[in-house]
C-alpha cells in the first residue's frame, strides 16, 4: 500500500542473493540491506523476539495480528 518493497538481487556477481529495497520515491539508495535472505530472516526473528526496529519499521501485535509501523 505504501509502495515500499524488498527484492532479492539475483544478478551474477559478488552481491548475488543480497536483499535490496525499492520505494516509489527511489530504488536502493543505500545499497543492499542484507547480504542474504538468511541474514534478513535472522534480523526479522530477532526483531519479533525483542521488539527492535528493522529498516525503520517497528513490530507491533494489534488484535492478535502482526503489524509493522514506520518510525
Amino acid at each position: 500500500m505504501d509502495g515500499y518493497f524488498y527484492f532479492g538481487d539475483l544478478r551474477p556477481g559478488p552481491r548475488n542473493g543480497c536483499i535490496r529495497s525499492y520505494h516509489q520515491d527511489g530504488a536502493d539508495p543505500d545499497g543492499p540491506l542484507w547480504a542474504t535472505v538468511t541474514d534478513m530472516l535472522s534480523e526479522l526473528g530477532d526483531s519479533l523476539r525483542d521488539g527492535s526496529t528493522v529498516d525503520g519499521w517497528d513490530p507491533h501485535v494489534v488484535d492478535g495480528s502482526l503489524e509493522w509501523e514506520p518510525i
